[in-house]
């Protein structure tokens, strides 16, 4: 509350949502150094349109300390020299709900622009890559094609 009132603002970085819930005031998920998305209210459990790593690291956090979870495959590789697609497909269970064209599938060929959720339409960060206010997922799954794109 103090920080707040000054105007300052603190970086927590963590898996623990169950650690994050009681601290923070939005949400900036990271999945190997790319934001896959914008939270910016701290009722993470009531959000729906999530993106799946997000919608993961609830499931976990949720478990009891004797359940052991995790997701499924490798993480990418730190050091990578070419990202192309979504980082997270490859462990990704929901990517298999997007259709595939010619053999290809668009999370694994190219990066998802930010998403609102809601309306299914591109989100346009700006030059100085400020975000809106709104909740944003960078994922696939919620564009939608039959509405003008911003």
């Amino acid at each position: 509350e103090q920080y707040r009132e000054q105007g300052s603002t603190i970086v927590l970085i963590s898996h623990d949502m169950n650690f994050l819930r009681h601290l923070v005031d939005s949400y900036t998920i990271i999945y190997a150094g790319f934001d896959v998305e914008h939270i910016p209210d701290n009722n993470i459990s009531e959000i729906k349109h999530l993106h799946p790593y997000t919608e993961k690291l609830l499931s976990i956090a949720s478990k009891e300390d004797e359940e052991f979870d995790y997701i499924e495959k490798d993480v990418p590789d730190p050091y990578r020299d070419n990202q192309s697609g979504c980082p997270f497909a490859p462990r990704c269970e929901k990517k298999n709900e997007i259709p595939v064209s010619n053999n290809n599938h668009i999370c694994e060929e190219l990066l998802p622009p930010l998403i609102d959720p809601l309306t299914g339409a591109r989100i346009d960060t700006g030059k100085d890559g400020s975000l809106v206010d709104n909740h944003l997922v960078r994922c696939w799954l919620y564009l939608r094609n039959d509405i003008e794109k911003k």
